[in-house]
């Protein structure tokens, strides 16, 4: 049942000079994910190589790796 009362929150973030709009964080998560063209325009950098993960229905999501101090 969903709670019209808790709407997601959504920000705007500024990475690098570059404003991110329409984020929504989990701050309960241990990692959370971006996309590789997103990595890209933000202009990121990969820390250290990870491990692919599964998503909730068992499916294999590929991952470069971590993107540290941001």
């Amino acid at each position: 049942m969903t709670n019209e009362n808790h709407q997601p929150f959504f920000l705007t973030l500024d990475i690098n000079d570059h404003l991110l709009h329409n984020c929504m964080l989990d701050f309960g998560a241990s990692t959370n994910v971006m996309t590789k063209q997103v990595m890209d325009q933000l202009n990121l950098r990969i820390s250290r190589p990870y491990h692919n993960i599964c998503s909730m229905d068992s499916k294999r999501i590929e991952v470069l790796g971590v993107v540290k101090y941001l």
